[in-house]
């Protein structure tokens, strides 16, 4: 910029030295016609050069200042704008002309490109602290998926022990029944085999207590799991809302962005770096809107996955209250069984009609452990089933916890990007 001021001196000294050499030649042309004209004229001549000069040398100072320096400090101030420090004091100018202009399009300039930055470091911190905020959530609920999985696991346990120990209860039925038959057939054996029953029948109350203890335990998890799928199921409508906030945001800084482009391309040259910005904060926004809405269609999947986790879960503790009642039932008949069993002894007589008796409603208790026996497969099917399905929300939600993790970092990332402007 210094050689502009120096070509501006120089055009100055030029013209003037063009004139004065005009002028000079007029003198001396003036000089030939009078008879003094050589002393008294090549010093005037002398004179008027030198004036010239200074006059010329002090017009050329003024006007250059008068142009230069403003542009100067224009150039100083874009230097600080290209640092990325916005800080700086706005210049001053009363000229209305395209000098003036200039400094008054770069001062608008300036304040634009203050405001935009504000905004999109705002922007940042909200993008993190949603993404922190998700982050937790996901992580929470991950945690929450997990004790339902443990959970699940141990009614499967529980389901598969109770399925053993009807099928051993079943067997020893079988062994009442035939017990009770061969009782029907031998009176001589009656005592004996009455003896057998009893003890058998109150081994089988025994464990027929032991199963609606099992059956009771089943009922208590059954319940708890049921509690806990519900719980995810609303912790993830929790989520949906924090992403429908984070879309919003996303939705504000590619709106942003569009307009700091605009005003970047109106600016011209100058407006070439800061576009270059709008443009990345633009991708970074469209990135920040596609992440979330991967995680909205996990989430969807998700309460999908839970809504059937909780019909199944319904249809578990329905089979497992309905479980529960016949093995009351059957422990009741138990009882029955060894209080009849306990009745034969002084009724020696009459063995041959009880024993028939005990027959028939010992293939009933049989068709009844039958029963328990397939429901308890079923109820052992059911919760691997929704142990699997756990299985399935789980890597969901380490899917969703990834996400969020990336969106935290993409917003660290933007922060880091607006943080380089001084403002």
């Amino acid at each position: 910029m210094k050689s502009l001021r120096l070509k501006i001196i120089s055009g100055f000294v030029v013209v003037i030295l063009l004139f004065t050499t005009a002028a000079i030649f007029g003198l001396n042309q003036l000089g030939h016609l009078t008879a003094d004209g050589t002393g008294t004229g090549n010093t005037f001549v002398l004179t008027v050069i030198i004036i010239s000069v200074l006059v010329s040398l002090t017009i050329a100072i003024v006007l250059s200042n008068r142009i230069v320096k403003p542009i100067f400090q224009v150039v100083d101030r874009m230097k600080m704008v290209a640092e990325g420090d916005l800080s700086a004091k706005l210049l001053e100018t009363k000229s209305k002309d395209e000098i003036g202009q200039l400094v008054q399009s770069m001062n608008e300039m300036i304040l634009n490109l203050r405001n935009v930055v504000g905004e999109v470091r705002n922007t940042a911190e909200q993008v993190a602290a949603s993404s922190e905020e998700l982050t937790a959530s996901a992580d929470q609920t991950t945690v929450a998926t997990e004790q339902v999985a443990s959970v699940i696991q141990q009614v499967a346990s529980g389901a598969e022990t109770q399925t053993n120990g009807i099928e051993r209860n079943a067997a020893s039925l079988e062994e009442i029944a035939q017990g009770v038959i061969r009782v029907a057939d031998s009176s001589n054996q009656v005592a004996e085999l009455a003896k057998q029953t009893t003890e058998q029948a109150e081994d089988g109350e025994g464990s027929v207590v032991r199963t609606v203890d099992q059956m009771n335990s089943i009922y208590k998890l059954v319940k708890e799991t049921d509690s806990m799928v519900k719980s995810l199921y609303e912790r993830s409508k929790e989520i949906s809302k924090i992403l429908d906030v984070i879309s919003g945001i996303a939705d504000q800084t590619n709106l942003l962005s569009l307009n700091a482009a605009i005003e970047a391309a109106r600016a011209g040259e100058h407006g070439n770096g800061f576009a270059v910005v709008a443009d990345e904060v633009r991708k970074l926004a469209e990135q920040s809107q596609a992440s979330a809405k991967q995680i909205a269609d996990l989430i969807l999947k998700i309460q999908s996955d839970t809504e059937n986790s909780v019909k199944a879960m319904t249809e578990v503790t329905h089979n497992v209250e309905n479980g529960l009642e016949i093995t009351k039932e059957t422990s009741e008949k138990f009882a029955q069984i060894v209080q009849n069993m306990k009745d034969i002894a002084p009724q020696i007589e009459d063995i041959s009609s009880i024993a028939q008796q005990v027959s028939a409603e010992v293939e009933e208790i049989t068709s009844t452990a039958d029963e328990l026996t397939t429901i308890a497969k079923e109820n052992a099917a059911t919760s691997e089933q929704v142990a699997a399905s756990t299985e399935e929300q789980l890597a969901s939600m380490e899917e969703i916890t990834s996400s969020a993790k990336m969106l935290a970092t993409m917003a660290e990332g933007m922060q880091e990007l607006v943080h380089k402007f001084k403002l």
